[in-house]
């Protein structure tokens, strides 16, 4: 039962840090424009800064959380190691 419960707490902490990020884009987007970057992501699309940016901060807040260890994306295709288990 106790189990559970401490499952549910870092359940909640992911969520926090997933609504987090999502504020922080959006406060991003409301004051930045977005520019295409001459880059493409490993899958072929071309990128914008807020791509890199938004992943920078999505993996932040993954990181602030605690309980993430590791995440992937579109322009982070490679398992990226977030926090060390003891």
């Amino acid at each position: 039962m106790s189990e559970s419960i401490y499952s549910y707490a870092d359940l909640i902490k992911v969520y926090k840090a997933i609504l987090d990020s999502v504020q922080e884009i959006q406060h991003d987007l409301r004051y930045h424009s977005v520019h295409l970057l001459t880059t493409k992501n490993p899958f072929g699309k071309q990128q914008s800064d807020i791509d890199l940016r938004a992943n920078k901060m999505i993996f932040n807040q993954m990181k602030s959380s605690g309980v993430v260890y590791a995440a992937i994306s579109e322009e982070s295709p490679e398992v990226c190691k977030i926090i060390k288990i003891p």
